[in-house]
C-alpha cells in the first residue's frame, strides 16, 4: 500500500478506535469515510455505510438525501416532510488495497 495512504489509514484507525478490525476491514471503513464524506454535509459513522462480511464486491452502500446520510426510514420521512425538493444519491463503494486492476 502507498505510504501516504497507509499513514492516513493508521490515523483513521486510531481516531475511530477500530484496531480490532482486520487490515482489510479497516481499509474499507477508511474508504467509506473518504467517499461519503465528500457528499455528506454532516459527520457520520463509516460503520453505518459498511456492508456485512458476507457481501462480495460491495464494501459500502450510502443513501444521501439533500446532503444527509440516511440510515433509517424515520430520517428519510423527516427530510421529505421538511423539503419541497429532495436530491437523492445512491452510492455503492468498493475498496481495493491492491494496485492491480483485478
Amino acid at each position: 500500500m502507498n505510504q501516504i495512504i497507509n499513514s492516513y489509514l493508521t490515523a483513521h484507525v486510531k481516531e475511530y478506535g477500530i484496531s480490532d478490525y482486520t487490515p482489510q476491514e479497516a481499509f474499507e471503513h477508511f474508504v467509506n469515510k473518504c467517499i461519503v464524506n465528500g457528499v455528506s454535509l454532516e459527520r457520520f459513522d463509516p460503520s453505518d455505510v459498511m456492508t456485512d462480511k458476507g457481501e462480495i464486491g460491495i464494501d459500502g452502500v450510502a443513501i444521501i438525501l439533500n446532503g444527509q446520510l440516511v440510515t433509517d426510514i424515520e430520517t428519510c420521512i423527516a427530510i421529505y416532510e421538511q423539503n419541497r425538493k429532495v436530491r437523492v444519491k445512491f452510492m455503492f463503494i468498493q475498496a481495493k488495497t491492491s494496485t492491480s486492476p483485478r
